[in-house]
């Protein structure tokens, strides 16, 4: 009988000491002007069992002509195609608009940005607004301040306030503060330097990341992660970068009559040209960034390990047409997994 019950006590043992799953969900932002998921996309997010997206509703910035702040690029939102989606209204506040903006307008601003997110909302419901600010020491205090002000007058709808994190503001925080909001998104991308002439790839460098979250356990504020499934072309003119191209495809670059192969990453342009809109220079050099799945893979095990979290929503930025061609919805469920 003792050598029935030794093992199987041992069994109940182990099974005692194994963690229990954490809550994980899935989310993505939307970051386009007109809001409206095709049913391709739909079937793409359905597959991945994600309810909610983060949609960019319009930024805030600084007109110095007007000597205040505006709100510029703001969204249309397609009712129906968002049917039995969550919304999460989400505004990108230039931090030179905190600069420049005295601290008794402050209050009036935060009544504006509801005002204007009622506005477009019309009659979707949300039950979470986010605020996207890089904010920096000159800015803190007005940004903390508007901040305040929002999740006050939110809180009296039942509507929860959020903030984007970045990694420098985790690592730094007992100097750039902890923002007065319900919860942060850790923004786990452009962590290089963007402008670097030798710079392969900005958006995603665990080596450059890994140091920026040693303490992430103290960090005092409950945080989401938003990871990167997007790509871009940076333009360097001079070895001084004066463009980015988000809307750039690899296969654009793919021209030899107008660009020259430098390497896997960069072409030099032969003749000036016009791509995408804009305007390039003979010389020039376009530099293509892109989050490979495999390193994707290895930050989000990484992160597993190193971020503090009982529940976590997992989002990604963003949502696009081509997105399943890079990632096909089984192979971001994979990296899903990880957090789990």
């Amino acid at each position: 009988m003792k050598r029935i019950l030794y093992p199987a006590l041992l069994l109940l043992l182990a099974l005692g000491c194994q963690e229990a799953p954490h809550h994980v969900t899935t989310a993505f932002y939307h970051w386009k002007t007109r809001c409206a998921p095709s049913p391709y996309e739909r079937a793409y997010l359905d597959s991945l069992a994600v309810d909610r997206l983060y949609v960019r509703f319009f930024d805030v910035d600084w007109n110095a002509a007007r000597g205040e702040a505006v709100p510029l690029a703001s969204v249309r939102l397609d009712s129906a195609a968002l049917q039995g989606l969550e919304i999460v209204p989400t505004v990108y506040l230039t931090n030179r608009t905190l600069t420049h903006i005295a601290e008794e307008e402050v209050p009036t601003l935060a009544e504006r940005i509801l005002s204007r997110i009622r506005g477009l909302a019309g009659t979707l419901p949300y039950a979470e607004v986010q605020l996207d600010c890089d904010w920096s020491a000159h800015s803190r205090d007005r940004f903390f301040r508007l901040a305040d002000a929002l999740r006050a007058a939110l809180a009296e709808e039942g509507v929860s306030l959020s903030a984007t994190i970045r990694l420098h503001q985790v690592r730094y925080f007992e100097q750039t503060g902890i923002p007065p909001v319900d919860r942060g998104m850790l923004m786990f991308y452009n962590m290089g330097e963007v402008r670097a002439p030798d710079t392969d790839n900005s958006i995603l460098d665990l080596s450059t990341a890994a140091p920026y979250l040693d303490k992430a356990r103290q960090y005092p504020l409950p945080l989401d992660l938003a990871l990167p499934v997007f790509s871009w072309g940076v333009v360097l003119r001079d070895s001084l970068a004066v463009h980015l191209m988000s809307t750039l495809r690899l296969e654009q670059l793919n021209d030899p009559e107008r660009f020259a192969p430098l390497d896997s990453q960069r072409v030099q342009v032969r003749h000036s040209t016009y791509l995408n809109g804009y305007y390039l220079y003979q010389g020039d050099i376009i530099r293509w960034e892109s989050v490979r799945p495999d390193a994707l893979d290895e930050a989000a095990h990484w992160l597993a390990d190193n971020l503090p979290y009982d529940s976590l929503r997992v989002t990604f930025y963003h949502l696009d047409s081509a997105l399943s061609r890079r990632f096909p919805a089984a192979r971001l469920q994979e990296m899903i997994e990880a957090f789990r």
